[in-house]
C-alpha cells in the first residue's frame, strides 16, 4: 500500500526537517519536495518503479507526487527535509508537471561544503533555507534531463486525490467517485491497484487518518467529535482504522500534537525562526 502524506502536502510555508538512523520507509507520496543527505552509509532509494543507490555525501531529490521509499540494508544516518514549493518557487515552476531521469546527484567543491555546513549543520532562518534550497534545486536541473508525466496518469492522479480530499468527511465509494469524475468503476479499480498498490478504501481511510491528525491539533474535541468529523462515522470504525495504520492509540497521537510529549527529530520552521530571532537580538 502507498500511503499519502496530507500533512506534507501543505503548498505553503512548510518545512519538516528530521535526522535518521538506518532510514528505511515505506512507499509514499506527498505535494512537497523531499531532499535527502546522506552522511554515512548508503541508501536504496525507489522512485516509481526505479531503484537507484546514493552513498555518504550524496543527496536525493523527490519532486512532488513521485512515490518512492527508502532502505538501509547497510545501515545510514541520513538528514530528511521535506519542503514545500514555496522554498524554491521557480524550480516548482520548472518542474511542474515532470520527472526527472534520476533523483540522487552529488554537489562538489565550494557549494557541496556549503550545502553540507549551512543547510545540514544549521538552524536557519526561512530566507536562508529559501536561498540554499533554491540553490541545491538549481544544480540538480542542471544535472538531470527531464520528460513529462503521461498526461492522462498525471491528470487522473490529481483528480482522485483532490475527489477524495474534498469528501473524505462524508459518505462516498468508488463507485460513487467513478461516476463523478466520468471513468467506469472497473477502470478506476485497475488504477488504483496500479499507481497507488492499494485499494479506495484503504486510500480514503489512510486520508481520514490524515485529517484526524490535523482534528487532533486543536486540542479541544474529544475523539469521537474527531471521529465524525473526519467521516468514520462512529469511533468503533475511527478506533479499526486508526489501528491498522498506526503505531501508538488515538489519545498518545493528541497528546504528543497538541504539546503534551515532545518529539525531539523534528524542527518546524517556527520554532527555528524563534531560535535564530533570540540568537540575532540585541542586548
Amino acid at each position: 500500500m502507498v500511503l499519502y502524506q496530507q500533512e506534507n502536502s501543505v503548498l505553503t510555508s512548510n518545512l519538516d526537517i528530521k535526522w535518521y538512523d538506518d532510514f528505511s520507509y515505506t512507499a509514499h507520496f506527498h505535494g512537497n519536495f523531499e531532499l535527502v543527505y546522506v552522511k554515512e552509509g548508503t541508501l536504496e532509494v525507489f522512485v516509481g518503479e526505479k531503484r537507484q543507490e546514493a552513498k555518504t555525501g550524496e543527496l536525493v531529490l523527490v519532486l512532488p507526487n513521485q512515490i518512492h521509499s527508502y532502505e538501509s540494508p547497510l545501515g545510514s544516518r541520513c538528514w530528511v527535509g521535506v519542503f514545500s514549493p514555496d522554498y524554491a518557487r521557480e524550480f516548482y515552476n520548472c518542474v511542474s508537471g515532470l520527472v526527472s531521469d534520476g533523483n540522487v546527484f552529488r554537489i562538489e567543491g565550494v557549494g557541496g561544503e556549503l550545502v553540507r555546513s549551512r543547510l545540514i549543520d544549521a538552524a536557519l532562518s526561512r530566507l536562508e533555507y529559501q536561498a540554499l534550497f533554491s540553490y541545491v534545486c538549481a544544480v540538480f536541473y542542471s544535472m538531470k534531463s527531464f520528460s513529462r508525466r503521461g498526461a492522462e496518469d498525471g491528470k487522473l492522479f490529481s483528480l482522485i486525490l483532490e475527489y477524495i480530499q474534498k469528501n473524505a468527511g462524508g459518505k462516498i465509494s468508488q463507485r460513487q467517485m467513478a461516476k463523478d469524475l466520468g471513468y467506469e468503476p472497473h477502470y478506476l479499480s485497475g488504477y488504483l491497484n496500479r499507481f497507488f498498490q492499494s485499494g479506495f478504501n484503504d486510500l480514503l481511510n489512510r486520508t481520514r487518518i490524515d485529517n484526524a491528525k490535523q482534528l487532533m491539533q486543536n486540542g479541544e474535541k474529544s475523539l469521537s467529535r474527531i471521529a465524525m468529523e473526519s467521516g468514520f462515522g462512529s469511533i468503533r470504525s475511527f478506533n479499526r482504522a486508526w489501528q491498522l495504520y498506526e503505531k501508538e492509540e488515538p489519545r498518545q497521537t493528541q497528546k504528543r500534537l497538541t504539546g503534551g510529549e515532545s518529539n525531539i527529530f523534528s524542527s518546524k520552521i517556527g520554532a527555528l525562526e524563534k531560535h535564530n530571532a533570540k540568537l540575532t537580538e540585541k542586548p
